[in-house]
């Protein structure tokens, strides 16, 4: 009974913690202050921009290249996580397995390229974890402001000298607004190139520039001092001229969805379903420890005792109570008495119930005896049932007088 105990216990810890994993999954969505943010607007996009330029993202495989402007990250977390959430809801729902994968930051120029990474995972929230990490802070000299323009020449420059020339890439830029804006305090050595720079003209024979993808959101009144609840992002997206995917060898990326299903931990709901069920495994874990495994171990487990008219609830292995006889001058708080006065029954200590293992132990004092269908002796042990046993011997209770010879019966009833 002991491992059942301790069982009992890590199972009541573990289901604590779940609970409380639950209500903090329920809380951290309640506390969030974004509603209505959904990439699925972009997603699509996408798809309709690479069937327009002559390819098939159904059959092919590509390059994705998401550049996040970073001038505001420090001073707006809110529209940083967002735009975090947003590529990490793209990369969840559209990439695929042997698809590649950039992140670059940028303002006044791109100041940080991430090289492309195959992806290797198996299931989109592997997908999606392989993309990270994410950028969480501007430059460390950023006077803020962003330079569009710039930016894609920096960027068609860093893809056209990688794998494929480009040829298959996916450029998404995130931005608060699409178009270039000066820092507030510039100093002599931010200027905006302009959309008439030479350089930028050059990018635009390689890459074309789509008019931008809003993705609007609300913020929970109050969540920002002084802004609206109604906010956006500007995603730029460029396409190679000439984009050419290299080919899935077998299904579409429709079908690798769903053959390779989310983790059920990237929503709130499915977190609460998946500890739900969890919650439901460890109550038939519990069931089957706490009431079938003892089956296995010498029949129901025993949960209640009755002498005579007492019932005694059980809970742990030990002792139940003593057994004593009418007017004993040493009783205590949980005994219990047998035989009635002037039955015979001594006023004495006459034995002991314990709960061992499953089994009722009844052990007698002294020379006593115990007798019933189970036999004779000084310890007998009892499963469930009712049991009619009779306890006997010889008690010296007054040391003047011979020792008084008693027969006490004793009906016992074990659920």
């Amino acid at each position: 009974m002991t491992i059942f105990r301790s069982c009992r216990r890590a199972l009541s810890i573990l289901i604590g913690v779940l609970v409380i994993a639950g209500f903090a999954s329920f809380r951290a969505s309640a506390q969030s202050p974004v509603t209505q943010l959904s990439a699925d607007a972009l997603i699509q996009r996408l798809r309709t921009a690479c069937s327009d330029a002559g390819s098939d993202m159904e059959h092919g495989r590509y390059h994705f290249v998401f550049a996040f402007n970073t001038s505001h990250f420090g001073e707006d977390a809110i529209q940083a996580d967002v735009m975090r959430s947003v590529v990490t809801s793209v990369a969840e729902k559209l990439m695929i397995q042997g698809d590649a994968c950039s992140i670059a930051s940028w303002d006044m120029s791109v100041w940080d390229y991430r090289n492309p990474v195959t992806l290797r995972g198996s299931s989109e929230a592997e997908i999606a974890t392989e993309i990270l990490p994410l950028p969480t802070a501007p430059r460390h000299d950023s006077h803020g402001g962003h330079d569009t323009e710039r930016s894609v020449v920096d960027l068609v420059e860093k893809i056209k000298t990688g794998p494929n020339s480009g040829r298959d890439c996916i450029v998404v830029m995130l931005v608060n607004e699409e178009h270039s804006q000066m820092p507030e305090a510039p100093s002599a050595a931010d200027k905006l190139i302009g959309s008439d720079a030479v350089a930028y003209q050059e990018a635009l024979k390689l890459f074309s520039r789509l008019p931008r993808e809003v993705l609007t959101y609300q913020v929970k009144k109050g969540a920002i001092a002084n802004q609206p609840l109604q906010r956006k992002i500007d995603a730029v997206i460029l396409l190679p001229k000439q984009l050419s995917a290299n080919p899935l060898e077998l299904g579409t990326r429709s079908l690798w969805h769903k053959e390779h299903l989310k983790n059920v931990g990237t929503s709130p709901v499915r977190s609460a379903l998946a500890i739900l069920v969890a919650l439901i495994a460890l109550a038939l874990l519990a069931f089957f420890t706490l009431k079938v495994l003892p089956m296995f171990k010498g029949g129901k487990r025993i949960s209640s005792v009755q002498i005579g008219e007492r019932n005694l609830l059980l809970s742990n292995d030990g002792q139940i109570t003593r057994l004593i006889g009418p007017r004993f001058g040493g009783m205590q708080n949980g005994d219990t008495q047998i035989g009635k006065e002037g039955d015979g029954t001594p006023p004495a200590l006459l034995g002991k119930l314990e709960l061992i293992k499953n089994k009722i132990v009844v052990t007698t004092e002294g020379d006593l005896q115990l007798s019933g269908l189970q036999g004779e002796g000084a310890r007998m042990e009892l499963g469930a049932g009712e049991h009619d046993l009779t306890l006997s011997g010889n008690v010296q209770t007054n040391p003047d007088l011979p020792p008084d010879r008693f027969k006490t019966p004793i009906r016992i009833v074990i659920a």
